[in-house]
This record gives C-alpha cells, sequence and structure tokens, in this order.
C-alpha cells in the first residue's frame, strides 16, 4: 500500500479535472466525479482522490475563467468527457487549449461518452471524427490511450460506471489495474526484490539520470512548441466566433496568436479574419450618442448627443486622427450636419429640449478651415429640426422642422452665400407636411422630402419632389406613394430615390424610384426593414447603405435598380443602433456612428473583392473556336467553359476541344500560338439531340479525353479517346451510358466522376470510375451527394483528393484520398450551389450560385478542408449578365474567369485577394487598427506576456 500512498493529492490541489459538455454529459460527469473520489476512499480512507468538477467546486465568482484556470493549474491530470457537445463547446476548447499551453497532454485522459474518434498515423482523422475537440489537432506524437463510456447505461439519475472507473483510476494514482483489482498483486510486487534486482535498479537510475536532463530539455522544448500552438488555436477560435460581431476584437485576437507562435496556421488565422470583415478603425471620443456624420474630401465630421462636434483627418482610414479639440458650436445635442458642396465649410443643426417641454431648434454655420470662433450666433426657432441639405448652385440650405407631437412644421431655406445665413423663406414648401427627410440632387435640379403624419391609428406620408422656383420656394413636381417616409435618398447622377416608407403594408419599405419617370423600380428591399433608420448612396451610385436600429449596417448593390441584391453580411461591430451612415467621395469608405458613442470606418469596396479586368462580349454559341478573342483567353488561363461557350483547352496549353449545339466535339492545335488549327472532328455515338453538350474533359498530360453526348432520354453516352496522336483520335473501350453533364477527370487521369442520368434528363448522383485502363473503366462507387436536387457541377482539386459536388443549393466537399471510400469534408455550403472552380494552388475555391438568398458568385478559402471560409462578399450579383454559366481560374492562379449566358467572358483581378494571402500579418496592421491592448490582452491570453499585435 505504500506505492498508493505516494499517490496522495496535495493538501490544496486536485487529483484530476474533468472537462465536460453540461449539456450532454452533465449526470455523466457527476457519477464520474463521486465514483473516482470513493474508489479511492475505499482503498486507503475516505476520499483520499479530490476530482474538480465545475458544478460542484467551483464558487461564486466574478471572473469564471480565472477561477476555472485556477483550478486546473491545481489538478494533476485532464479528463475529458469527449462528445459532439464537448467538441462544439467554446468553454472545453479552452480548458482543452490551456492544459496542452500549460500542462502536458501526457497526463490528459480521454473519456468517449458520445460521437466518434478515428486516429490516422500521427493524428485524428478529423474528416471522421467528431467528438474531440479541434484544439487537439497535432498535440499527440502517437495515438492517446482513451476509453468508451458510450456505452454506459443511460439513467435519469446517476448513470452505472461499474469497473470501467478502474482505466480511468488507474494512471491517475500511479498503478496498473490488477494492483486495483487485487491485493495479491500488490504483495507480489513487495516480495519481487533481490540482489540481483537492485544492482539492476541501481544501473538503470544511473542510465536515466544521464539521460534525464537531454530528455527533460527536449520534453520542455515540445512542451513550449504544443502550449505556442494549442494557445494559438485558442485565439484563432475565439477570432473565428467574434468577426461577424466584433471584427476589431476578433482581429486582435488572430494577430496575438502570431506573436505567441508565429506559423503559416496562425498567419492564416489572420488571413481568414482579415478577409470576413470589411473593419478598418473605430473613432472614439464623443461622451453620447453619435448622431450625424459628413465628409469635406477626407476630412470628416461627427456630431454628437455630447453637443460637439469632431474633425477627423481620414487621409489613412486605419489611422483616423483628431483635427484639434472638441468644438461646441452651441446648438446643444447635434442632430444633424451636412458640408457645403466643394467647400469646408459645414452646416450643423441641433435640438435643444427646454424644461418646459417644448423644444428649439438651433443652426450654425462653420468654416472648418479655420479655428471655431462661436461667431456668429447660433439661429434659432421653435420646434424640432430633423434635417438639412444644401442646394447646390444656388447658395440655399434648406431646413425640415416638425412640431413637438409630429405636427407640421415650416421647411426654410436660408441664404448662405454670406457668413451669418440670412432667411430668405419662411415656408418655402406649403403642402409639404411633417418632414422628416431631406435630399438634394448633386446638381441642385430637384430636392426630394420624406414625409409622415397622423396619430397613430391614421397615418398617412409620402415621398415628395421639388423644384426651385422663383421667391425662393419649393414647387411640388410630383408625389411617389411611399407612405410615412422617414428617410430619403438620390444617388449621384440624379436618376434613382431611395425612400424609406411604409408603402401600403404596415411595416417600413425600403424602395427604389425612378427620378425622372416617377415610377418604382423593382420589388422593395426586404431584409428586415422594420429596424431600418437611415440610407445613403455610395458616391458611384451602385451601393446603397442602410444603417439599422439592430447595431448593424447592410449594403445592397444597386448597379440594377430593378434588381437589388444584398452584399454579403450585415456589418456590425457597434454595441448599440446605428443612427447615421456616409460614404467618403472616393466611395473608399464608410463610416456607421451609433448610439455607442462611436463611429466606425469601413472598407466600402470590399478589400478582398476582384476587380473586373477585361470584358469580352458576344462570343456566340458554339463559336469558340472561331473567337480569337475568347481564344486568348482561353490559351492564357488554360482553363475550361461550358454553358454556351463550350471550349476546354488540355492543362498544358496544346490542345483545344470545342463542342458545338449539335453536339460535334472538335480539337484544335494551339501549339502555334496563332490561330487554332483544327485537328479532328470526334463522331458522336448515339443520336445527338441539340441539347446541352457535355464539356470534355482532357487528362493533365493531353494523352486522353472524355467526351459525352446527352440525349433526351437515358441512351446518354460517355467516350474515352486515346489521343496520343491528336490528328487521329481513337475510341478506348466501350461507352459508358446513362451519364450525362457534368464530368470531370482527376488530374492524374485515374478517376472519373461521372453524372448519373435520371428520369427527367437532370443528373441525380456521382459515379466514380477509375480509368487507369481506358478500354476498360472500373466502377468504383457512388457517391450521394445531392438527394432530390440535380448535379450542375463537379470539379476536382488540383491534387485529385478533393471533389467537389455541386447543385442548384449546396455544394458538398468529398475526402477521396481513398476513392472506394469517399468521406465528406465538414459541412455541405447551403446556398451556394452552382457551378464550381478550383485555383491552381488549391486553396482557394470559386462558387456560381444563382440562388435568390445567397446568390452571386463567391470566393472561398479551403486550406482547411473540414471548415472552408468566405472570402469577402459576393462580387457578380445572381443574374448578372442573364446567371454564370461558365466558370474557371487562369492557369496562374490570377484571374478568375466567368461566363455569362450573355455570351459576354468576364475576367476578374484576384491580386487582391492573393496580396491578402501573401501577408496577411503586414496588412492586418497596414490596413486597420487592430491589436488588444495590454487589458484585452490580460482578459484573453493567459499567463504570458504582453505584446502589441502590430509592431
Amino acid at each position: 500500500m505504500g506505492q498508493l500512498g505516494a499517490k496522495r493529492t496535495p493538501p490544496d490541489g486536485y487529483a484530476a479535472f474533468i472537462s465536460y459538455s453540461h449539456a450532454q454529459d452533465r449526470l455523466l460527469s457527476a457519477a464520474l466525479q463521486s465514483e473516482l473520489e470513493r474508489f479511492a476512499g475505499s482503498w486507503w480512507h475516505p476520499r483520499r482522490m479530490r476530482v474538480f468538477r465545475d458544478e460542484t467546486n467551483l464558487t461564486a465568482s466574478p471572473g469564471l475563467w480565472p477561477s476555472i484556470v485556477d483550478s486546473m493549474r491545481a489538478a494533476e491530470w485532464f479528463i475529458l468527457l469527449a462528445s459532439p457537445g464537448a467538441a462544439g463547446s467554446v468553454w472545453v476548447r479552452r480548458e482543452v487549449a490551456w492544459w496542452v499551453a500549460n500542462k502536458s497532454p501526457d497526463r490528459m485522459l480521454i473519456a468517449l461518452t458520445s460521437g466518434r474518434v478515428h486516429w490516422s498515423g500521427d493524428d485524428f482523422d478529423w474528416s471522421r471524427t467528431d467528438a474531440v475537440p479541434p484544439t487537439l489537432a497535432g498535440v499527440f506524437p502517437d495515438e492517446p490511450h482513451w476509453i468508451d463510456l458510450s456505452r454506459v447505461p443511460a439513467a435519469d439519475e446517476r448513470p452505472q460506471l461499474g469497473d470501467t472507473v478502474a482505466k480511468l483510476a488507474a494512471p491517475i494514482l500511479g498503478v496498473d489495474e490488477d494492483t486495483l483489482a487485487g491485493e495479491h498483486v500488490r504483495q507480489r510486487r513487495r516480495t519481487r526484490r533481490t540482489v540481483w534486482g537492485v544492482v539492476v535498479t541501481l544501473t538503470a537510475l544511473l542510465l536515466a539520470v544521464s539521460t534525464a536532463t537531454v530528455a527533460a530539455l527536449v520534453q520542455a522544448d515540445r512542451q513550449r512548441e504544443q502550449a505556442g500552438i494549442a494557445a494559438a488555436r485558442e485565439l484563432a477560435t475565439l477570432a473565428d466566433g467574434l468577426v461577424s460581431s466584433d471584427p476589431r476584437t476578433a482581429l486582435g485576437l488572430s494577430l496575438a496568436g502570431t506573436r505567441i507562435r508565429s506559423s503559416p496556421e496562425s498567419e492564416q488565422a489572420v488571413y481568414r479574419t482579415l478577409a470576413a470583415t470589411r473593419y478598418l478603425s473605430t473613432l472614439a471620443g464623443h461622451r453620447a450618442a453619435v448622431k450625424a456624420v459628413a465628409f469635406a474630401g477626407s476630412l470628416l465630421a461627427t456630431g454628437s448627443d455630447d453637443h460637439t462636434v469632431r474633425l477627423w483627418d481620414l487621409t489613412d482610414p486605419a489611422r483616423p486622427r483628431p483635427v484639434g479639440a472638441p468644438v461646441d458650436p452651441g446648438v446643444g445635442p447635434v442632430a444633424a450636419l451636412a458640408f457645403e458642396p466643394g467647400t469646408r465649410r459645414l452646416a450643423v443643426l441641433g435640438v435643444h429640449h427646454e424644461q418646459t417641454g417644448s423644444e428649439t431648434t438651433q443652426l450654425a454655420l462653420w468654416d472648418t478651415a479655420r479655428p471655431f470662433a462661436g461667431r456668429p450666433a447660433p439661429k434659432r426657432w421653435r420646434g424640432i429640426g430633423t434635417s438639412l441639405a444644401f442646394l447646390p448652385g444656388a447658395g440655399l440650405l434648406a431646413v425640415s422642422t416638425v412640431t413637438t407631437f409630429g405636427g407640421s412644421g415650416p421647411l426654410r431655406l436660408w441664404d448662405i452665400r454670406t457668413a451669418e445665413p440670412d432667411l430668405v423663406s419662411e415656408n418655402a414648401a406649403e403642402d409639404a407636411g411633417p418632414v422628416y427627410s431631406l435630399a438634394a440632387a448633386a446638381d441642385g435640379s430637384f430636392l426630394v422630402t420624406g414625409n409622415a403624419h397622423g396619430d397613430g391609428t391614421d397615418s398617412g406620408g409620402e415621398t415628395g419632389v421639388w423644384r426651385l422656383a422663383d421667391g425662393p420656394r419649393l414647387e411640388r413636381t410630383a408625389s411617389l406613394d411611399t407612405g410615412p417616409t422617414t428617410s430619403v435618398a438620390i444617388n449621384p447622377a440624379g436618376t434613382v430615390i431611395a425612400a424609406l416608407g411604409q408603402d401600403s403594408t404596415p411595416v417600413n419599405q425600403l424602395t427604389l424610384w425612378d427620378a425622372r419617370r416617377h415610377r418604382r423600380l423593382g420589388p422593395p428591399m426586404t431584409r428586415h426593414p422594420d429596424a431600418i433608420s437611415t440610407i445613403a448612396f455610395a458616391p458611384d451610385g451602385r451601393t446603397l447603405a442602410e444603417a439599422r436600429s439592430d447595431q448593424t449596417t447592410l449594403l445592397w448593390d444597386v448597379s440594377d435598380p430593378g434588381r437589388p441584391d444584398v452584399v454579403g453580411e450585415p456589418l456590425a461591430a457597434h454595441s448599440e443602433g446605428v443612427e447615421a451612415v456616409a460614404f467618403s467621395p472616393d466611395g473608399r469608405t464608410l463610416v456607421t456612428a451609433s448610439a455607442d458613442a462611436q463611429a466606425i470606418l469601413w472598407d466600402a469596396r470590399g478589400r478582398a473583392r476582384p476587380a473586373l479586368a477585361q470584358t469580352v462580349p458576344g462570343t456566340p454559341p458554339g463559336g469558340a473556336g472561331r473567337s480569337p478573342a475568347l481564344h486568348r483567353l482561353i490559351v492564357a488561363g488554360g482553363t475550361q467553359f461550358g454553358g454556351g461557350f463550350e471550349a476546354t483547352t488540355s492543362p498544358d496549353g496544346r490542345l483545344m476541344a470545342t463542342v458545338s449545339a449539335n453536339q460535334q466535339t472538335t480539337l484544335w492545335d494551339l501549339s502555334s500560338g496563332r490561330a487554332p488549327n483544327r485537328l479532328a472532328v470526334l463522331p458522336t455515338g448515339a443520336t445527338a439531340d441539340p441539347f446541352t453538350p457535355v464539356l470534355p474533359q482532357f487528362d493533365a498530360a493531353g494523352r486522353y479525353a472524355v467526351t459525352g453526348t446527352d440525349t433526351h432520354d437515358t441512351d446518354s453516352e460517355l467516350h474515352l479517346w486515346d489521343l496520343s496522336v491528336p490528328g487521329r483520335p481513337r475510341r478506348q473501350g466501350a461507352p459508358l451510358t446513362g451519364f450525362t453533364r457534368p464530368i470531370a477527370l482527376s488530374p492524374d487521369g485515374r478517376l472519373l466522376a461521372a453524372t448519373q442520368k435520371g428520369p427527367g434528363g437532370g443528373g441525380v448522383g456521382t459515379v466514380l470510375f477509375d480509368v487507369t485502363d481506358k478500354a476498360r473503366p472500373r466502377r468504383i462507387t457512388t457517391i450521394d451527394a445531392t438527394r432530390e436536387a440535380l448535379v450542375v457541377s463537379l470539379a476536382f482539386a488540383p491534387d485529385g483528393t478533393m471533389l467537389a459536388v455541386g447543385d442548384d443549393a449546396k455544394t458538398v466537399l468529398f475526402d477521396l484520398s481513398d476513392p472506394a471510400n469517399p468521406g465528406r469534408f465538414g459541412r455541405p455550403l447551403t446556398g451556394f450551389g452552382g457551378l464550381v472552380a478550383f485555383a491552381p494552388d488549391g486553396r482557394t475555391m470559386a462558387v456560381a450560385s444563382e440562388a435568390e438568398e445567397h446568390g452571386g458568385l463567391t470566393l472561398w478559402d479551403i486550406t482547411r478542408r473540414t471548415d472552408p471560409r468566405r472570402i469577402g462578399d459576393p462580387f457578380l450579383p445572381a443574374g448578372a449578365g442573364g446567371g454564370t454559366a461558365a466558370l474557371a481560374f487562369g492557369r496562374d492562379g490570377k484571374t478568375l474567369l466567368t461566363g455569362g449566358h450573355d455570351y459576354t467572358i468576364r475576367v476578374w483581378d484576384l491580386s487582391a485577394q492573393t496580396a491578402l494571402r501573401a501577408d496577411p500579418v503586414g496588412l492586418a496592421c497596414r490596413l486597420t487598427d487592430a491589436g488588444l491592448s495590454a487589458r484585452e490582452w490580460a482578459r484573453y491570453v493567459v499567463g504570458r506576456g504582453y505584446q502589441p499585435g502590430c509592431r
């Protein structure tokens, strides 16, 4: 018994710490804690082993995580109750990451309670393991010992663990299971002492002493490395969870991971975070809600309920610089700001709430090129000022007012051609009603008002269109039936009016209108419209921003006003509702202002957004071989097209195959670098219908190809061709019948993915063939990826170990490292289905979706295949060009080529995304103000000295 006695738990420590999912293993963890403590106690005396479990050992504490860290620091062993719930738990991930970083994985025991654990070579097989947190990736050099508790009988009160607890107690007590099972084992050990045993033991000790120092140093280095890996992964996991709601902190966490351990993996975490957000920087200086913003070149003005206006130099939006001290213009809480076009003269509108319950509106003008002098005194009048707008070219400023209870107030015009504004019209629009929003066309040709009136039971309103008449006064030219309207905007070209009103529905509707014909364009822009507070157009008129009371800002692509489309996910970083929004004059920066007393700057264009580099219109169907422009693009890209273009080049660029509308395949020689030289026409098998053709596929060496003939019935065929002599192609073996488009050939030419044809003519499943022997293809397996949906795209990753299967609703990635047993990589990309293509380096995937909810062209980072991450926002709206019919990367990976149903080829420059991937840390530090403060570091990083995220 002396051996067991030597393993007693220290008085202030724990023998073990149990980490588990509260939702899944609360009862089992309680039973395990009790059994472990009783097991040890029954052998020696009661409760000789102390086991930590948070529900019994953790007292009330203002800081939960520090208390958990203290408990882990006091524990000798870590017991992980592995389950899918534990794998997905943020708390379990943090506990595991801390233990690996600060203790040793050698003292970690795993008990599987549900789910799957599979080991493959030197790490868990993450394509089949779902019960272990991803923070354990690469931690164990050999397969760890784990026990299976998944078959423990379930019980409502207390699961019965039986003798399985001995498998956990044995390593904790430092003895084997036999010793725990019977006293005779220990007695036999006591009598097993001989002289030679002592000599052997002493000799072993001498050898151990001579090697212990080296082993300890190696082990210490290994533990430090593992600790750095685990800590960086923990921070990356936290960043993933925060990037959509707190991008500044998320960027800081990912940068902190690179400071703890700089590696391709930690830099990849920064890349993913940076590509997922438009965040630039935060303007913090006001003490109350920021209600108004306005731009004059790179100068930004912000106005707040704290009665002040602040100026900011945004020459470098990532490093905004305050210009002077905050200014109190004497107007009270600031309600609206506007710069006179072409100048730095700022109009400031404030509303002062009197103790009597009435309100006073005050207006001040300030030439911000000079220090604020406080003179002349602000103009003031009764009522609530709601909006202001300069009338370009007229030297006038329009200011709208409503009464205390939302009644009509006068719309005033002020002459601002002198230092002190002069009121020239007390009521310039007599029948305008209660005006809550004003917008003036950039050329001053018309003004738009948004008004709303009523007592809550009988509401009304509209959007008024006005022109400036003599007097001066405003003359109504049209009324838009938008219902009660609280916000209006005009695009810079003066052709589109955006109005936030109720129309004929009881909720807010954001609608677009033809400014000249006064007709509505397209349907309402419905994405929780009731939360919208204000709107603004970008300088190019192609983007509309809506500020929202739900703390977010949503961007719309309105390049086609008849089909507005949401751009990505809402911009979220504020902690309270967004009150104001504006674009910088160059269109590069978006500012949002919130009741949380902050203004946040965003990259308005998207830092990872590809640029449209070239457009080639008018390529006719089946005319690829005759189109010089298309020929140049395809040869330069070394790629393939379909959907009206029907052209494919071999990977080495020597050969091109084109398919005509009647499914006739023609081979072309491209090796001369001049016009394509026709080599041969491949005969069709079955009688071909004028149906959508099957796009041919070449192997990597261009030595053979696969073609297809599609018909309306199930007689569709695939043919394999020997192209050793390209001018004399030879058919290989019998055709594969019952298959249709799409098909895909692995880069090494060994695997063929073919789409099985269903009764309706579409593809209903994917079949893998081994085509190593071209004359006798061998069917390997069937992949059921789409179920009831039709297969629209197949693509192999460049290394051939992954296959993407796309239908019109989703894209699924399959692991083909064992083609006979394909497994899924992660979850399907639901909502992102359609055409799929891989970049040559295998790290980026493009998906062209026509889905209404997530439609558009998107790029995905697939470096971690089990967790694909979207890169930026969609950059080609669904339906553009009639919809995307062809998709491929250029051979060098620097461009992406798309073909529309309008027979137009678009070439996209991927240099922005390439730059992000090449230097994510440097760009994160140059493009944003990210980086944890010392206080934030102490909150998220335990046990490590502070390091700035950017140096």
